[in-house]
């Protein structure tokens, strides 16, 4: 019996290493674990044993079915990783293709052209797992480093318009047609049509 469980230890560990998707390690947890499992054929054969093999044996086994258990939760975390993984690489934006040409209505009364076509040149990529099975999976950036982000934002993103005090610059939101009306119907029944 000792051996038996020495075997069933060593290919069942093997089996694990080797699955590549959670539906094979779940069919190897109910070859090896289940109720018709060979873990569970072997503890059957149990009461065979003398009164003085029983606890030792019964204690091998017991460590064994530990064992594989902690080796399928392991992989089963490793598999689920490897799944989350490939799901966010798949999703993930090609950000050498330009963007996709979209209308949008200017908001600024004294800008001549209304709506106005913009083609995105320029995409930061937006899904960045923060977290991934529970733990951060990013490194929060320090004060130093947010005051460099900012200082960046001022000096190499920001027009000179912007910058002044007296006089800024104003910012008008562009939006989509569809956004521009509901806003223009929301000021006419909210406001008497004022903006």
């Amino acid at each position: 019996m000792k051996e038996q469980l020495a075997t069933i230890r060593s290919e069942a560990l093997a089996a694990f290493a080797q699955a590549g998707s959670s539906a094979e390690l779940d069919a190897l947890r109910v070859k090896y674990l289940g109720k018709k499992g060979e873990l569970t054929a072997v503890l059957k054969q149990m009461g065979r044993l003398s009164a003085e093999e029983r606890p030792a044996m019964g204690q091998l086994a017991n460590e064994v079915r530990a064992a594989l258990e902690a080796e399928l939760e392991a992989k089963g975390r490793e598999l689920e990783a490897k799944a989350l993984e490939a799901r966010l690489e798949a999703e993930a934006l090609d950000v050498t293709v330009p963007g996709k040409p979209v209308t949008m209505v200017n908001l600024d009364p004294d800008a001549i052209e209304r709506t106005i076509t913009i083609t995105p040149t320029r995409v930061k990529r937006l899904l960045v797992p923060h977290i991934l099975n529970g733990e951060l999976a990013i490194e929060l950036p320090g004060i130093a480093e947010k005051k460099a982000y900012i200082a960046k934002q001022l000096t190499e993103e920001t027009w000179e318009t912007e910058l002044r005090i007296e006089m800024p610059h104003k910012h008008y939101v562009n939006m989509t047609p569809a956004v521009a009306e509901c806003r223009a119907k929301m000021y006419s029944e909210l406001h008497g049509g004022k903006v």
